[in-house]
């Protein structure tokens, strides 16, 4: 404590000289913790404080799509409406000339007939919800023999089996259960590093349902994601933005990024260990198509057909976005991690693609989630995380650190050392500490540290160079992250196709030309940097042509869509 000694024998109290905090019921002394880093023969400097973490308020929310400004990237306009949905009002002729029809598909339909090899002609992976079950209605009415596939992880809920089995049980199709033993370590894998449970899921139910098609013959795998889940797991906006491009040629990058995607050496491919996709045969013998590329549904005339055809029901036992119990732990999880819905940006694409209404989609995103529920499951899988009890934007310990030391190498080291509530919640490495005009230590200067748990192990090394800062902006852009390192790796960053195809696009606007499969195979700024080619950027197409800038493109498109322009005889 510090005081002052008045003349008439009173005590001023001053505060503490010792920077003691209290956090969340525990007193930290600051100092302390410093000292400990500091004894590591790697720390030259160390700095502990308590950041409230600044995020944007959820209160604004777009007139037109619903999505709240507390998603990274999205802004409200003066307007009410969000930059997204304004930017898409510029290239919305370019996406719909994207999507096809009914005929189409009943086109690959027959064809998957003629090639099979069995008595189903396709695999339709069913989740048990109704975008799913409504594909296979229209599947089956089509005239597909369709086998049925769910991806069996534990915690599908019982109103979904329910669903599954009546809906397939009327349609007379042939149904099997899909599994793992190791879902709970893919469960862990996929919180650490994308803050839900869908993406390891969505990645598991690809690679054990392509075993199964091959197997058994089939040529064609359909998926009943919606359109605005399309755009957040195939697409990007940028494949689209400024520039006219054949869906020919999109559909080549979509299926180079599948095969760098399936290939990757991420935490999913190390638990499942899967060999098929090492021959590149696999994405010859079998298509993978989305349904709702060619099916233009409301919801409300989706319900309809469902509620005249099979007997489904939505599920009582969970939340209106799932049909999986685990899925409310992953959205539970991203809103405190990331800061908003997991299911935000695809409901919001959505309603831009005419899938939903404002209202439908709002509501779907309000359910709510029972706390001690997703405690318990959070207990079953074995994922430990104390920021799982703070609320979002609540304050937490920050350790900054100067020297030669992985970031990684620190936590355990104070373990042996400090309180378990004295250990910061996030590090972050820097090169120097900032310093005020009179050398003092700037507070205000010192890094936001970010929300997701995924950049807390990493060590931060700036970018260097033209190349590398142009990189290092794009991941950050794509994986909605404040700053991203020279050495960080994709993968621990929680990158994954769709955000590959956005950097390619966003990189060919910049003059950077490279394709996913490099980025896959590279994994980090440096060396991708080394390996991209500079080409020319080109204007954006005049609206009342149909030019194209090749050097916009992708490498692996570029051929392909010179061909398919020549043979229509249009100018390049």
């Amino acid at each position: 404590d510090e005081a002052v000694l008045r003349a008439d024998g009173l005590v001023d109290f001053l505060g503490r000289r010792d920077r003691q905090l209290k956090l969340r019921g525990h007193r930290i002394e600051p100092g302390e913790v410093e000292t400990a880093l500091l004894e590591h023969p790697g720390v030259q400097r160390a700095f502990v404080e308590v950041v409230a973490e600044r995020r944007a308020s959820a209160g604004l929310a777009c007139k037109r799509c619903g999505v709240t400004s507390d998603v990274p990237g999205v802004t409200i306009r003066e307007d009410g409406i969000c930059d997204v949905c304004a930017a898409y009002a510029q290239y919305r002729e370019r996406v719909l000339d994207y999507f096809r029809t009914m005929d189409d598909l009943q086109v690959i339909l027959d064809e998957a007939r003629e090639r099979s090899a069995g008595t189903h002609d396709v695999l339709l992976l069913l989740s048990g919800g109704k975008d799913s079950s409504y594909a296979l209605v229209r599947l089956v009415q089509a005239g597909a023999r369709v086998l049925t596939a769910t991806l069996d992880n534990g915690y599908i809920s019982q109103s979904a089996i329910a669903n599954i089995e009546r809906v397939t049980g009327e349609l007379g199709v042939e149904h099997v259960f899909l599994s793992t033993p190791h879902m709970n370590a893919i469960f862990r894998d996929s919180l650490e590093r994308h803050a839900n449970v869908c993406q390891g899921c969505f990645k598991t139910i690809y690679t054990l349902g392509t075993e199964l098609a091959q197997e058994r013959g089939i040529s064609v795998i359909v998926t009943g994601l919606s359109r605005g889940q399309m755009f957040e797991t195939r697409l990007s906006p940028a494949l689209f933005e400024g520039r006219s491009v054949e869906p020919a040629a999109i559909d080549k990058m979509v299926l180079d990024a599948r095969k760098a995607y399936h290939r990757a050496d991420d935490g999913t491919n190390r638990i499942l260990k899967p060999r098929i996709f090492e021959d590149e045969k696999v994405f010859e013998e079998i298509r993978y198509v989305d349904f709702y590329r060619y099916c233009d549904v409301s919801l409300e005339e989706m319900m309809a057909t469902l509620d005249a055809a099979v007997p489904w029901v939505r599920p009582a036992d969970t939340g209106r976005s799932t049909n999986c119990l685990i899925n409310d732990v992953g959205i539970w999880v991203h809103r405190r991690k990331a800061g908003f819905h997991n299911y935000a940006l695809p409901y919001s694409w959505d309603v831009r693609l005419g899938h939903k209404t404002r209202a439908e989609a709002v509501d779907e995103l309000n359910d709510e989630i029972d706390p001690q529920k997703v405690r318990d499951i959070v207990a079953e899988i074995g994922y430990e995380d104390p920021e799982l009890e703070l609320e979002p934007g609540a304050p937490r310990l920050v350790g900054y650190v100067v020297g030669d030391v992985e970031v990684r190498e620190i936590r355990p080291w104070l373990e042996e050392r400090v309180p378990p509530a004295a250990i910061p919640t996030y590090f972050e490495r820097l090169e120097e500490l900032p310093l005020t005009a009179n050398g003092k230590l700037d507070r205000a200067a010192l890094p936001q540290p970010s929300t997701s748990r995924r950049s807390k192990e990493s060590t931060y090394s700036a970018p260097t160079g033209p190349r590398e800062e142009t990189l290092a902006r794009l991941w950050a852009l794509a994986l909605r992250l404040p700053r991203v390192g020279r050495d960080d790796n994709y993968f621990d960053l929680g990158g994954e196709s769709m955000a590959a195809l956005q950097i390619v696009a966003k990189a060919a606007d910049e003059g950077l030309a490279f394709t996913a499969a490099e980025l896959f195979e590279t994994q980090t700024v440096a060396t991708l940097a080394r390996v991209v080619r500079e080409v020319e950027t080109a204007k954006p197409a005049p609206k009342e042509g149909p030019g194209v800038g090749l050097a916009r493109l992708a490498p692996v498109a570029r051929q392909q869509l010179a061909s398919a322009l020549a043979k229509r005889k249009r100018p390049t």
